[in-house]
């Protein structure tokens, strides 16, 4: 039996990039919170570095000081959301 977390075991073991993108674009915010560095090692380990740039640049944004508003920086934000939309489409590649 792994030491790793079962999410870091499936992202090792997934059938292909697509595979890690649609489970790493499922995470909650609790997940990323406790196991980010984790999970973007086995992403590291499986040559999937979209994957471990989503999670460090999501949990930079979980723990990042809000503007007034309650919204990240537009800059962050923005990188976030460029991430998210690449590992949305890396998702539907190569089924």
């Amino acid at each position: 039996m792994s030491s790793l977390s079962p999410i870091s075991d499936r992202v090792l073991a997934a059938g292909g990039h697509h595979a890690r993108a649609e489970l790493l674009l499922r995470l909650s915010d609790a997940v990323v919170l406790e196991c980010a560095r984790e999970i973007a090692a086995a992403c590291t380990a499986s040559g999937f570095d979209l994957g471990a740039s989503y999670l460090d640049t999501r949990l930079a944004a979980l723990c990042a000081t809000r503007a007034p508003s309650g919204h990240l920086p537009d800059a962050e934000q923005a990188r976030l959301e460029q991430l998210r939309l690449a590992l949305f489409q890396q998702s539907r590649r190569d089924r």
